[in-house]
């Protein structure tokens, strides 16, 4: 930000390169200084780095905070957006002339809007940084893109913006679902017992426990059903009082209003008298109600239900957002066209980053406050992750374009990102979260490398070109590094995710699925290892006919006369510093990727245990002995009013064990 206003200053213009270079070169050494500092085994908290102003508050009835802090999950998207922001700034530095200043504001104002997407703790300023980020890229695509670029523009934003509505419709509901089920009560209420809070972390903790923390006590039959003095037992009074009042409400019980009533009072310490006359209700009205709700139980299905498809909905709109922005099939038609007439820069910063905020929206929100309704569309997520993988990879292969086919081959490779995360579990969420970064690195890389070629030879046709190689020997064997990394050679970034998640998708295929959709899921795995094959067929073809064989050079075409081109020179020391830092990542992940999944493996693994449970089966926690739910049975009774460990918390009678 700061940089975007020093280019804007007058008189700094003509510099606007160098200050783009140095607030770079800044902000890398910072973000460098911040991943250096996380701690190795990715234990944080979500309190590193953590920075937390209140923006909304003291009895204005919501909670909206400027809060940042990183956590395993956006430690490397954070990381990458600096470097891949290097890699942006040397490969414009002669290829952007006119207003070169607004251009490299427009690039460091769109790398804040990426850094604080993947920092930011509250869903407002998530939010605002996500919708931030589309109004620099449209900028560098409707400015400096090519032929259509007004076009691809206004259908990148349209595209974009539609699904962000209906994210933040989402959101929204989120936070008005984890506030209305977070009070005294645990159910729907006209006003929320606390203010609106649209803490990330505080959402994905009450989401996720609305359930568990009222079964803690759940046998191992997922179906089981426990009475209410099991369902109150050993948790904090707030927890306790919520779990026995939602009971009330779905004990099947009729007037489920005035038994939560009743049952609030008496743990208020009322006697059965006050509650009748209170109530205005026929005498032993109260005493009659408490011993009915004592002898009932219920199951946790009964408790699911009352809001499941309120979550569908929220989940599927929160879809849409995020898979148009990854993009996922069918959602992708504005990406190969936004890519094409994007600007160097601007595909290497779409390919890298933007479209991994689709992805880090699904890890950050969707699956983790909502399991239950994601794993309800597991099998649709996977069909269509897989989908995705096929069409990108068979468009590709027909292309005439360089860029247009790597922007295909993007489409595909993204498929491989989602079927780990749809995969539901720890081995699946983490592949696909480091093929994010892999995926970040090496397309970001071979966007780099097209607009290098563009900037010698104007042309992207891959027809024009031939033996490269014996013209650009670094040119060539950066391009062959790359490519090997984007199809996924052994001891390379790409090897490791895409390995990962082919496994995981294989072992949610063949273990821990129903006979009816175990067909359904070994199809869905035999296809993205064929996704794999059709991989590595265009992009070897790409690189055989464009370096390899005769020399062929595009003629030059600015006398109209179709002259032969001047040879043109290998890369020069500043495209070769542009891509030596991708490089290097490049082997690192491929050689040690331990290092890199050590430091997200905690954060991940609490994501994927909330979903990883053998499918279609809860993510609940496990059930305790008979002897803990005595014990904690006993610790609730002490809770609402001490009395003798045998005698009802309620009633104040023996207690009798129905089971």
């Amino acid at each position: 930000m700061v940089g975007a206003l020093l280019v804007a200053m007058p008189g700094t213009q003509r510099f606007a390169r160098y200050i783009a270079l140095a607030v770079t070169l800044i902000t890398l050494a910072i973000v460098t200084c911040v991943v250096v500092a996380f701690p190795a085994d990715g234990r944080t908290n979500g309190t590193f780095a953590a920075t937390e102003v209140i923006w909304l508050g003291q009895g204005s009835g919501f909670d909206v905070r400027f809060s940042l802090a990183l956590d395993g999950l956006g430690i490397w998207l954070y990381g990458l957006t600096a470097l891949l922001m290097w890699t942006a700034v040397l490969v414009s530095w002669n290829a952007i002339g006119d207003r070169a200043a607004l251009f490299f504001g427009m690039l460091m104002l769109l790398e804040a809007g990426c850094l604080g997407v993947f920092s930011a703790r509250d869903i407002i300023l998530f939010y605002v940084f996500f919708e931030f980020t589309l109004i620099p890229l449209f900028f560098l695509i409707g400015i400096w893109g090519s032929e259509d670029r007004r076009y691809a523009a206004i259908k990148f934003f349209l595209f974009t913006l539609a699904g962000s509505v209906l994210t933040f419709l989402g959101l929204l509901t989120l936070v008005f679902l984890g506030a209305h089920r977070a009070g005294t009560t645990g159910a729907w209420s006209n006003t929320p017992d606390r203010p609106l809070s649209f803490s990330i972390p505080y959402l994905t903790d009450e989401l996720q426990n609305q359930y568990a923390t009222v079964f803690e006590s759940l046998d191992t039959d997922a179906n089981a059903r426990l009475s209410l003095s099991e369902v109150s037992a050993g948790k904090s009074s707030v927890r306790a009082r919520r779990g026995a009042l939602l009971f009330a409400k779905h004990a099947g019980i009729a007037e489920p209003k005035r038994n939560q009533q009743i049952l609030q009072m008496r743990m208020n310490e009322r006697t059965f008298l006050e509650i009748d006359e209170s109530l205005e209700i026929d005498k032993g009205t109260a005493r009659q109600v408490m011993q009915e709700l004592d002898q009932t139980q219920i199951s946790l299905d009964q408790f699911k239900r009352q809001d499941s498809g309120l979550r569908q909905v929220i989940f599927w709109a929160l879809f849409i957002g995020f898979a148009i922005k990854v993009p996922l099939f069918p959602l992708h038609t504005w990406l190969p066209l936004a890519h094409v007439q994007a600007p160097t820069a601007g595909s290497v910063f779409l390919a890298g980053i933007l479209l991994k905020i689709g992805t880090y929206g699904f890890v950050r929100f969707s699956i983790p406050m909502l399991p239950d309704a994601a794993t309800a569309a597991m099998p649709i997520l996977l069909w269509l992750a897989v989908l995705g993988i096929m069409y990108g990879a068979l468009v590709a292969l027909v292309q005439t374009d360089i860029k247009r086919l790597i922007a295909y081959s993007s489409v595909s490779h993204l498929g491989f990102c989602m079927l780990g995360l749809f995969a539901f579990n720890r081995m699946g969420l983490q592949g696909g979260t480091l093929q994010m970064i892999s995926h970040g690195i090496s397309t970001g890389a071979l966007f780099a490398l097209v607009g290098m070629m563009y900037e010698r030879y104007h042309t992207r046709e891959i027809s024009q070109f031939g033996g490269l190689a014996k013209r650009a020997p670094w040119l060539a064997f950066l391009m062959l590094l790359f490519t090997f990394s984007s199809i996924g050679l052994p001891g390379l970034n790409g090897f490791v995710g895409e390995f990962m998640v082919l496994l995981s998708i294989f072992q949610r295929a063949w273990t821990g699925t129903p006979e009816d959709f175990k067909t359904s899921l070994m199809l869905v795995a035999v296809l993205a290892v064929t996704g794999v094959v059709l991989g590595a067929w265009y992009m070897l073809s790409l690189v055989k006919r464009v370096f390899f064989g005769e020399v062929r050079e595009p003629t030059h075409m600015s006398t109209g006369e179709g002259t032969p081109h001047p040879p043109s020179g290998d890369l020069c020391w500043r495209e070769v510093a542009a891509l030596v830092p991708l490089a290097v990542f490049v082997v690192w992940i491929g050689v040690q990727p331990r290092f890199f999944l050590d430091r997200m493996q905690p954060t991940l693994n609490r994501v994927a245990d909330v979903v990883a449970e053998p499918w279609p089966a809860s993510a609940m926690p496990a059930a305790a002995t008979t002897a803990d739910t005595d014990a904690t049975a006993l610790e609730f009774a002490s809770f609402v009013m001490p009395q003798s460990p045998t005698t009802n918390a309620y009633t104040r009678e023996p207690l009798p064990r129905v089971r």
